[in-house]
């Protein structure tokens, strides 16, 4: 893949994703960044549906950890960097699990200090997917969870990830393996072994980020140097 292309580079994302292209936009950012990160065993898959993911020897199935509360803090929060209104910090903080840090003169939105209320909602996601995929599961041959968490969480949510994960990777999990994908690192865990916290830099992840919006906006295409 070439993520770096002009393309790439000049778009700017200033407005919340249309509502309907929101689940899309979110499968393809996964399937991007696991070409992106793994090429040898993400290279045939393609997007698909149930599971959201699809190569001959692979699926993925992709989902969000963030709460409603929490998506609609991220809404806010992108237009509170443009006006910097009061009322929209107010409500980020009042109605979500969210605190907004500032670094560098950048305004950055993080898990606020209740980190332990988004442990349920994941453990939910996961035990959500475990039900769904009784479905399929027999139909391919290996089976992954793609989790996005679209703010960065606190060092003690992400220290807590392999103790949450691990015991619902038992025999009765179809999924052999689980990622968790957040702004500036990915947590790998699979069956019968610890998960592992692995860095990833900020322009990369943007950078296909973009590429997933993009593609789901019909702006590229599966043709196009940067999915190759």
């Amino acid at each position: 893949m070439n993520i770096h292309t002009s393309r790439v580079k000049a778009k700017k994302i200033d407005e919340m994703i249309k509502e309907q292209l929101l689940k899309k936009s979110q499968e393809l950012f996964v399937l991007a960044f696991l070409r992106y990160t793994y090429p040898e065993k993400y290279g045939d898959v393609i997007h698909s549906d149930s599971p959201d993911l699809q190569g001959k020897t692979i699926a993925v199935e992709v989902t969000s950890a963030d709460s409603p509360q929490d998506i609609q803090a991220t809404k806010e929060f992108k237009k509170y960097c443009t006006d910097h209104n009061d009322l929209r910090k107010k409500t980020i903080l009042e109605h979500s699990n969210m605190k907004i840090v500032t670094l560098e003169n950048t305004y950055i939105l993080c898990e606020g200090g209740g980190y332990n209320c988004n442990n349920q909602t994941l453990i939910s996601r996961i035990n959500d997917k475990i039900d769904k995929a009784q479905r399929y599961s027999d139909k391919c041959k290996t089976l992954e969870l793609a989790i996005i968490k679209t703010d960065r969480p606190l060092q003690p949510w992400i220290d807590s990830l392999n103790d949450m994960i691990r015991p619902l990777l038992n025999e009765n999990n179809p999924y052999n393996t689980i990622y968790v994908i957040f702004p500036n690192a990915y947590f790998i865990i699979e069956k019968n072994k610890d998960g592992e916290l692995h860095q990833l830099d900020s322009e990369i992840y943007q950078s296909l980020k973009k590429i997933g919006r993009m593609t789901a906006e019909g702006e590229l295409s599966f043709k196009d140097e940067e999915w190759n």
